[in-house]
């Protein structure tokens, strides 16, 4: 008896919800399987979530870290079943953050290993690489005025990328709630755009990318800093086309009856990510050093 009632219950969301791998309305399927591909829907009928970062405190932070990236990249269809549940806000914003501090620390990380393996130029020496290279703090003021000339402009860039990562990764969830779909879904939809900024994480190799490079091209600074720059751009090419990616199919199999949405993130996502990069990481990075250079000149 107990098996029968298993094999009669149903998907009694009040909500419709869909098959993650053929998008078939699931709202009072009977049995275990879709009815339409016999996809498994064990997973949809659970009611503990199965986003490893929901379970961070028990399992461990970085484990269910890196399994969340694992599961939102490469197990796409999975990752789509939280859908049927609620979805943590919280967690989700969480994980963004996490994501985004990962790879903004790996770019500083990047930057002063760049620094360091680049020849040092000429005398003057510059005193803010020499401070790095040998960790004494430029003696006198005019040293220490040069120091800080050299970090400044660096530091506002690096901001800005900052501002950039948190504007581009909760920029998708534009497109997460449409009207189309209940509150209680929206909010769902919205909390799993968020996790889907995943793959950004792998960025967070660009340090040890970068030290490859150095003992492969044995030390010779400048190749190594144009070897790194095409590794990088090349690394954050892949990792943006599979964050798009992953948007596009997420969106598709949670929202197949909400067409307009999905061809919404196929073109609206790159636009707002251009739109939000040539804001932060160009426009506003130059402005606040012009601003800065015609306060100094005052003095």
């Amino acid at each position: 008896m107990a098996v029968a009632a298993a094999n009669d219950a149903r998907i009694e969301f009040g909500k419709d919800i869909y098959c993650p791998a053929c998008s078939y309305n699931l709202h009072k399927a009977p049995g275990n399987r879709c009815p339409e591909c016999g996809y498994s829907l064990k997973g949809l009928r659970a009611t503990e979530s199965r986003i490893p970062w929901v379970h961070r405190r028990s399992r461990g932070r970085f484990r269910s870290f890196w399994q969340t990236v694992w599961l939102v990249t490469f197990r796409n269809r999975r990752f789509c079943e939280e859908y049927a549940r609620d979805v943590s806000y919280r967690d989700a914003r969480t994980f963004q953050w996490v994501c985004v501090l990962h790879v903004w620390l790996a770019a500083i990380a990047t930057t002063g290993l760049v620094y360091l393996v680049t020849p040092l130029p000429p005398e003057p020496m510059n005193p803010f690489k020499q401070m790095l290279a040998t960790g004494i703090w430029p003696q006198g003021p005019t040293q220490v005025r040069r120091s800080i000339e050299e970090v400044w402009p660096i530091a506002i860039q690096h901001l800005c990328l900052l501002l950039f990562l948190a504007t581009a990764t909760g920029a998708p969830s534009y497109f997460f709630h449409p009207r189309a779909i209940s509150i209680q879904r929206q909010n769902s939809a919205v909390a799993l755009s968020y996790y889907l900024c995943a793959p950004l994480a792998c960025l967070a190799l660009g340090p040890l990318l970068v030290a490859l490079v150095h003992v492969a091209l044995q030390g010779d600074g400048a190749s190594v800093v144009t070897q790194a720059a095409y590794s990088t751009g090349a690394a954050v090419l892949i990792v943006a086309l599979l964050w798009w990616f992953n948007l596009v199919r997420t969106s598709r199999r949670i929202m197949p009856h909400v067409k307009s949405r999905t061809w919404a993130v196929v073109f609206g996502t790159p636009c707002l990510w251009l739109a939000t990069a040539g804001l932060t990481l160009f426009l506003l990075p130059y402005a606040v050093i012009a601003i800065l250079v015609v306060i100094d000149s005052f003095r």
